[in-house]
Order: structure tokens, then sequence, then C-alpha cells
């Protein structure tokens, strides 16, 4: 594999859709996973006739697991991603591959960041799946 390809691979990539945990006129927040399984949450950011752009971290299962159980505040979970990584992704169908660009943490408007106090009802969470 080319060096170019390796910088590719690092920077784009292909997630798909596992699970809507917030819900109004579309998606608002969803889970993804990758092929070797790595869960991502997606947040709605803008959101335009053609397609909806999402801001995607990477999260472990603990996390996620403690995010659902409304026991962590989604606001850290993207200002102290894990991995430190942000992937930003236009969508425009749920039900394909979603392709994924890496950007830089200087890139992100802060109006992309959730607002302070955004916890899950798990019950809530337990009636969608």
């Amino acid at each position: 594999m080319s060096e170019l390809e390796i910088a590719t691979a690092e920077t784009t990539m292909i997630i798909n859709h596992v699970n809507t945990i917030v819900y109004c006129d579309g998606p608002q927040v969803f889970i993804a996973q990758d092929r070797a399984k790595s869960k991502f949450i997606c947040l709605l950011v803008e959101y335009c006739s053609d397609y909806d752009t999402y801001l995607c971290v990477r999260i472990s299962e603990h996390r996620l697991s403690s995010f659902l159980n409304g026991m962590e505040d989604l606001l850290p979970v993207y200002e102290e991603p894990e991995m430190g990584e942000f992937y930003n992704a236009k969508i425009d169908n749920l039900n394909i591959d979603l392709n994924v660009d890496l950007i830089a943490r200087t890139d992100i408007p802060q109006e992309w960041f959730p607002g302070s106090g955004f916890y899950m009802d798990h019950r809530e969470v337990s009636r969608r799946r």
C-alpha cells in the first residue's frame, strides 16, 4: 500500500447506521459502526434539502453504555473524544454505507457541539430498540 493510500484510509472511512437514539423530523443522534465493529456516535449539526451533516466521534462500548443509561452528558463525549478524532459525514440516506471524513478540531464550529445537559433517559432508549 502506498503512502497516499495509507493517508486516504486514515482520513476517510465507511461506517454503517446501527441505531437511531434521538429522532425528531429525522435522526438527530445515531450510533454507527465501522467494519471492525468500532462504535461511533453521530450528531446532526446541519440540515439542508440535499443532505444532513453529522459530527461523529468514535466511542467505546463502556462510554456509550454510560451515555445511553443517562450517566454521562453528551457534551464531554464530544469535547473529549476517546480517540481524539472527529469525523464529518454528509448523509442523504442512512440505509447505505456512510462515508465519513476526518476533520480537525480547529475546523469544527463551536455551534456543532451539543449543549450541556444532554442526558439520555435509558427508558426511552430501550423502548426504541
